[in-house]
């Protein structure tokens, strides 16, 4: 009876072990990205609807959790959401807003205290949540009338 080789033996090794990690390696990122994207539907769902919220047909998203229209300031809104978010999500929230200024030639008619688009974002591994919240406006050619907040909440 012959022996086997020892390289010979280390090479059917290394080529054993590549195979297992090679299907174990896969499954346990699947399964730590379907986690990731639990944890952020979860906590997606979790947010509290602001006061006075009413449920808006405005937004599209395959994985929206929730559209609002609100009829407070977007920052006012974002400041809310912000504290909600961190506290579902047990961590702080990446906060991004910016002002929009009206067109040139054109006037605000609104007592609120400006116009402009928020973004929220807390992650969770490689998946996580986005709210947006924006300036909700109605506009012609001279005037910009102000008519709420829009709201959309989605994990991703």
């Amino acid at each position: 009876m012959r022996r086997l080789r020892p390289a010979l033996a280390a090479c059917l090794a290394v080529v054993a072990v590549g195979g297992v990690a090679a299907v174990t390696v896969p499954r346990v990122q699947e399964h730590v990205d379907n986690q990731n994207l639990q944890q952020a539907v979860a906590a997606a769902r979790a947010i509290p609807t602001p006061a006075g919220a009413a449920d808006s047909p405005i937004c599209r998203d395959d994985l929206l959790v929730a559209c609002w229209e609100v009829d407070k300031p977007f920052q006012q809104i974002a400041t809310s959401l912000a504290d909600a978010l961190s506290d579902q999500a047990g961590q702080p929230v990446d906060q991004e807003c910016r002002p929009e200024p009206p067109a040139a030639g054109q006037a605000v008619e609104s007592a609120r205290e400006g116009r402009g688009q928020c973004s929220l974002k807390v992650s969770f591994g490689d998946r996580g949540v986005n709210l947006v919240i924006s300036s909700l406006t109605a506009a012609n050619s001279k005037v910009i009338t102000d008519v709420g907040t829009l709201v959309s909440v989605t994990p991703y």
